[in-house]
């Protein structure tokens, strides 16, 4: 059996279609669509043009053989993911680029942390004034309470 009288069959049966009814809608005999589904004639292009039409599929569809087809599929499928590992690829390094701002953020909001610490601690040994002292517990509690490791 060829791939158009394999189609044709295939197509015919999906649409719910006998080959008396779509001989009757191409006006050909059901003879002639049994010879074309059993590869015994092949059509003439206005012919395949007709059934097409009234299958309404494409000529590809009716002589495309769909191992041909699930080729194209395979390769356009390949092609997308070469595109989406690019992609990710993309995706990734923006997320280390991140990840790296968001760490050298992290080490310098430390450092200035630890420049306040030095500070209030300079401050509370040069004036030991009572009411210091809990400022400067107070900023271990919100540190200790933003450590997030």
């Amino acid at each position: 059996m060829s791939t158009l009288s394999e189609n044709l069959k295939r197509i015919r049966k999906e649409k719910g279609l006998s080959q008396t009814e779509l001989g009757k809608r191409i006006e050909m005999s059901p003879q002639a669509i049994h010879y074309y589904e059993t590869g015994k004639r092949e059509p003439n292009y206005e012919t395949l043009r007709h059934l097409a039409g009234v299958l309404s599929v494409s000529i590809a569809d009716l002589v495309m053989d769909k191992a041909d087809e699930f080729e194209d599929q395979n390769r356009q499928l390949e092609n997308d993911n070469d595109d989406l590992t690019e992609e990710n690829q993309q995706l990734y390094d923006e997320n280390q680029d991140l990840k790296d701002k968001l760490e050298d953020r992290e080490n310098r909001l430390a450092g200035i942390w630890k420049q306040a610490q030095d500070l209030i601690s300079d401050l509370v040994d040069e004036r030991p004034y009572d009411g210091i002292q809990w400022v400067y517990d107070d900023l271990d509690e919100i540190m200790e309470r933003a450590d997030y490791d």
